[in-house]
């Protein structure tokens, strides 16, 4: 439990370098204000929840937040300690996830980070090569 931090967010709201360098996040981090879906064990289709705090601790990524149902009303007291799930588990009543568009979007970044990437890398192999052959050329003043 030592390498999870306690709260992933700093004084001023902005995720903590914990967080930054916590190697098990596999999602982004959530920000407060956020709108994300909270499913419920008793309903098929997923409520809008706005963020209200996000935490880490030995059970994951969790969040607070002010749900909205289907019908308009929202649940009294909002909730609390809210887990991550990707998919629908079958003990949990309140989960989390991100929208499909949200995931959409993300999966659309890592693609275009990892195009970036090899680009930068390809970048610098060729200018590697460039290089080389310039230095194997004939030296200033020989003939």
């Amino acid at each position: 439990m030592a390498d999870t931090p306690a709260h992933p967010t700093s004084h001023k709201g902005h995720p903590s370098q914990e967080w930054k360098n916590y190697p098990k996040n596999k999602i982004t981090l959530p920000t407060i204000g956020r709108v994300v879906y909270v499913y419920h064990d008793k309903e098929d289709s997923p409520m809008a929840a706005i963020v209200a705090k996000v935490d880490i601790d030995a059970t994951g990524l969790n969040i607070n937040a002010h749900v909205i149902a289907q019908s308009g009303d929202t649940i009294p007291g909002g909730i609390q300690h809210v887990p991550h799930i990707s998919e629908r588990p079958p003990s949990v009543p309140f989960y989390w996830d991100w929208m499909d568009y949200q995931k959409g979007q993300a999966a659309k970044t890592e693609e275009l980070q990892r195009e970036l990437d090899r680009r930068a890398l390809d970048s610098r192999s060729g200018a590697a090569i460039a290089g080389g052959q310039g230095a194997a050329g004939a030296l200033p003043g020989s003939k």
